[in-house]
């Protein structure tokens, strides 16, 4: 799959909100419960300070991924490269292009030499599916997310 990343500018913001409402709101429905006005201000708050890029398939803008990089272990963040969120408009689901993001991260990971992390809500099977047949560990939990590592040495 073809796809590429492009750094998210100040006029993707509303394009990535939608994105996550599409691909995501059923799952935190089921989790704590959607609401607009809470999810477009955290949405505000990590756009500010998580770096976004735009996922981009054959000209067309398909999705998102956000990351960030922690050197030494925080309250919340062990250290290593974090996979913040992974969204894809449902259109263009099962066409490996989440796959194909995932690929191009485990890259960076290994290029910056850092574990790469990330965690799943304990709601939504289908994404730890998806990150356990790529090659990712159960390393922790807790009461709403399941944590997970990639083995570098897959």
């Amino acid at each position: 799959m073809a796809i590429r990343l492009r750094e998210a500018v100040a006029d993707d913001s509303t394009f990535i909100f939608d994105v996550r409402r599409q691909a995501f709101r059923d799952y935190v429905e089921l989790d704590s419960g959607w609401d607009d006005v809470r999810e477009l201000e955290r949405h505000r708050e990590r756009f500010s300070r998580q770096r976004f890029r735009v996922i981009v398939s054959h000209s067309t803008d398909v999705g998102y991924m956000t990351t960030g990089v922690y050197s030494r272990d925080t309250g919340d963040y062990p250290a290593g490269l974090y996979l913040h969120q992974l969204m894809i408009l449902p259109a263009f689901h099962g066409k490996g292009i989440g796959s194909a993001c995932f690929r191009l991260l485990i890259d960076e990971a290994r290029e910056s030499q850092m574990p790469l992390r990330l965690s799943v809500l304990r709601v939504n099977p289908r994404a730890l599916a998806f990150y356990l047949a790529a090659g990712c560990e159960i390393v922790g939990e807790s009461g709403s997310h399941i944590r997970l590592a990639f083995d570098m040495r897959s």
